[in-house]
């Protein structure tokens, strides 16, 4: 006589159920995966003596900027944000005027993941002064910002601005527009 060992009905369901959890799980750790491992579109561009050009002027919600400063002229670059017209933006002592507050009246400061000559920029503390997070650019430097617009309302558009005392004013900016 041999026994035959059966297994109570519940314990293969368990099996089942397990099995689709473990792959629900591979599955979604792929997507994240994939997720947190694409790049933001990368434009790269020039900073001169009398404007900021950029291989194109339209982006998704992610970007990253890779700018020469071919010019002879320090850059105190900015990224921003705002509402207005690009070419219209509040100008007080020859810089651009900013606001923490969210007005629309005038342009936002923007978080930026910075690097310049591949070494990253440190944003010590979180400090933002009025003039946003500002990173001098010197002759010859290469700097990289990665620069996002998640959870931005559909009418602003990120710029990048030298701020120095009347750059704005000479064009020494330039406008990311976001593909929506």
């Amino acid at each position: 006589m041999s026994f035959i060992k059966r297994e109570p009905p519940w314990a293969r369901r368990l099996r089942v159920d397990a099995g689709r959890v473990a792959v629900l799980l591979l599955a979604s750790a792929g997507m994240i995966g994939c997720q947190m491992l694409a790049s933001p579109e990368t434009i790269t561009g020039e900073i001169d003596d009398t404007e900021i050009r950029l291989s194109q002027e339209r982006a998704p919600a992610a970007v990253r900027l890779e700018l020469t400063h071919v010019g002879s002229t320090p850059c105190e670059l900015v990224p921003m944000l705002t509402a207005l017209p690009p070419e219209a933006l509040p100008v007080v002592d020859g810089r651009v005027v900013m606001t923490l507050s969210g007005d629309d009246d005038r342009p936002g400061p923007m978080e930026a993941y910075v690097e310049l000559n591949g070494e990253p920029v440190a944003r010590e503390g979180g400090l933002m002064t009025e003039q946003g997070w500002v990173t001098r650019v010197n002759p010859g430097d290469e700097v990289m910002l990665d620069i996002g617009l998640q959870g931005i309302p559909d009418r602003s558009e990120r710029i990048v601005v030298c701020n120095g005392r009347g750059e704005y004013e000479t064009g020494r900016y330039a406008v990311v527009a976001f593909d929506r």
